[in-house]
Protein backbone atom coordinates (compact mmCIF):
# COMPACT_ATOMS: atom_id res chain seq x y z
CA UNK A 1 0.00 0.00 0.00
CA UNK A 2 1.29 3.45 -0.91
CA UNK A 3 1.15 5.98 1.90
CA UNK A 4 1.16 9.70 1.10
CA UNK A 5 1.99 12.19 3.83
CA UNK A 6 1.67 15.93 3.38
CA UNK A 7 2.36 18.74 5.81
CA UNK A 8 0.96 22.26 5.66
CA UNK A 9 1.98 25.20 7.79
CA UNK A 10 -0.50 27.90 8.70
CA UNK A 11 -0.65 30.97 10.91
CA UNK A 12 -4.25 30.18 11.80
CA UNK A 13 -5.03 29.20 15.39
CA UNK A 14 -5.22 25.40 15.78
CA UNK A 15 -9.01 25.44 16.36
CA UNK A 16 -9.67 27.42 13.18
CA UNK A 17 -7.32 25.26 11.10
CA UNK A 18 -8.85 22.04 12.43
CA UNK A 19 -12.38 23.30 11.80
CA UNK A 20 -11.43 23.72 8.12
CA UNK A 21 -9.62 20.39 7.81
CA UNK A 22 -11.83 18.38 10.16
CA UNK A 23 -14.94 19.06 8.06
CA UNK A 24 -13.99 17.32 4.81
CA UNK A 25 -16.65 19.29 2.91
CA UNK A 26 -13.98 22.03 2.87
CA UNK A 27 -11.36 19.88 1.11
CA UNK A 28 -11.84 21.60 -2.27
CA UNK A 29 -10.59 24.84 -0.64
CA UNK A 30 -7.13 23.41 -0.02
CA UNK A 31 -6.75 20.40 -2.34
CA UNK A 32 -6.54 21.46 -6.00
CA UNK A 33 -7.31 17.89 -7.13
CA UNK A 34 -10.80 18.03 -5.63
CA UNK A 35 -13.43 19.49 -7.94
CA UNK A 36 -16.30 19.27 -5.44
CA UNK A 37 -17.06 17.94 -1.96
CA UNK A 38 -20.48 17.53 -0.38
CA UNK A 39 -21.37 16.30 3.10
CA UNK A 40 -23.86 13.48 2.53
CA UNK A 41 -24.97 12.97 6.15
CA UNK A 42 -26.51 15.32 8.71
CA UNK A 43 -24.90 16.68 11.85
CA UNK A 44 -21.42 17.72 12.88
CA UNK A 45 -18.35 15.75 11.73
CA UNK A 46 -18.12 12.48 13.69
CA UNK A 47 -17.37 8.81 13.04
CA UNK A 48 -19.72 7.68 10.28
CA UNK A 49 -20.00 11.08 8.59
CA UNK A 50 -19.96 10.61 4.80
CA UNK A 51 -18.63 12.98 2.12
CA UNK A 52 -19.14 12.62 -1.64
CA UNK A 53 -16.27 14.00 -3.71
CA UNK A 54 -15.44 14.46 -7.36
CA UNK A 55 -11.67 14.40 -7.87
CA UNK A 56 -9.43 14.88 -10.87
CA UNK A 57 -7.29 11.79 -11.44
CA UNK A 58 -5.14 11.47 -14.55
CA UNK A 59 -7.21 14.11 -16.34
CA UNK A 60 -10.46 12.26 -15.60
CA UNK A 61 -13.19 13.03 -13.10
CA UNK A 62 -13.58 10.28 -10.50
CA UNK A 63 -16.38 10.01 -7.93
CA UNK A 64 -15.22 9.04 -4.45
CA UNK A 65 -16.85 8.60 -1.08
CA UNK A 66 -15.05 9.38 2.17
CA UNK A 67 -16.17 8.28 5.64
CA UNK A 68 -14.83 9.54 8.97
CA UNK A 69 -13.61 6.50 10.90
CA UNK A 70 -12.12 8.29 13.93
CA UNK A 71 -12.64 11.82 15.21
CA UNK A 72 -11.51 13.88 18.20
CA UNK A 73 -12.68 17.47 17.84
CA UNK A 74 -9.74 19.81 17.50
CA UNK A 75 -7.20 16.98 17.62
CA UNK A 76 -7.68 14.18 15.12
CA UNK A 77 -9.69 13.11 12.11
CA UNK A 78 -9.19 9.90 10.14
CA UNK A 79 -11.06 9.61 6.88
CA UNK A 80 -11.11 6.64 4.52
CA UNK A 81 -11.94 7.21 0.87
CA UNK A 82 -12.97 4.78 -1.80
CA UNK A 83 -13.67 5.09 -5.49
CA UNK A 84 -13.90 2.85 -8.53
CA UNK A 85 -10.13 2.78 -8.95
CA UNK A 86 -8.65 3.87 -5.63
CA UNK A 87 -8.82 3.53 -1.84
CA UNK A 88 -7.31 6.28 0.36
CA UNK A 89 -6.77 6.99 4.04
CA UNK A 90 -6.54 10.59 5.23
CA UNK A 91 -5.39 11.50 8.75
CA UNK A 92 -5.04 14.86 10.42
Amino acid sequence: MVRLTETATTKLPREVAFRNVGDFANVARWDPGVLSATKATDGDPAPGTVYDLVVLNGGRELEMQYVITDYERGKKVIIEGTGARVCLLYTS
